[in-house]
């Protein structure tokens, strides 16, 4: 299957960029990795999001998104998306690591993968991507999430352990990275559950200005 494209802006212009492969990072911010019990100096790890999990959403929509059945508690995890492009270019946007929490413990204990408490299908809704020459300078920018209208995460991406060029390093040393690659970069702390009724948006921002954001409900 091939992954859904993503869209990238650049001075008004909206191309469409065919996605390849979904990186992820866990525990790239030290106040999450102590929320999840634990140790903020380990290496943050590295999982792949299947396409069926890749979920772009046009901006204005709100898309929905069903808790899976074998799952119970679905959490919410907004994190700065990086799309590779050309030459080394990047573009930026935002994105949900949709979680199912419960799934998630019970493969911990058992030492499973992690696979179908992050990997169902729309698990990863994403913004629009915003070009790294219209984003500017990537420490700039910071992600926020709000849920009901009330705002549950915060946090200038600045204060990720591994910061863009660190984790472009990261990845690539597993496998060189392509154009279309998506690298979803970790989350800060606040993390919580999302049931249905629920109204999520999620943003890329610099200086409060949101370029880039989306918006989803729970059923």
């Amino acid at each position: 299957m091939v992954n859904p494209a993503v869209i990238v802006r650049q001075r008004g212009v909206k191309t469409p960029l065919e996605s390849f492969r979904v990186f992820c990072l866990t525990t790239n911010y030290t106040a999450h990795a102590r929320e999840m019990g634990t140790n903020p100096d380990d290496h943050p790890c590295l999982f792949l999001k299947p396409p069926t999990a890749l979920w772009p959403v046009a901006p204005g929509e709100v898309g929905s998104v069903a808790v899976p059945t074998f799952g119970k508690e679905m959490h919410h995890e907004v994190e700065m998306v990086l799309a590779v492009l050309e030459e080394g270019r990047l573009a930026f946007g935002v994105g949900l690591d949709l979680t199912l929490r419960d799934v998630q413990k019970e493969l911990k204990a058992k030492g499973r993968p992690w696979l179908l408490s992050k990997g169902w299908d729309r698990s990863g809704p994403v913004s629009e991507f915003v070009h790294q020459d219209e984003a500017g300078e990537w420490t700039g920018l910071a992600v926020r999430l709000e849920v009901n209208g009330t705002e549950r995460q915060q946090a200038p991406v600045a204060r990720m352990t591994l910061g863009v060029p660190r984790i472009l390093d990261f990845v690539g040393g597993f496998s060189p990275l392509r154009k279309g690659d998506l690298i979803f970069t970790g989350t800060p702390e606040g993390i919580g559950p999302l049931v249905p009724g629920d109204r999520a948006r999620a943003a890329l921002l610099r200086g409060g200005e949101e370029l880039a954001a989306l918006s989803i409900r729970i059923e």
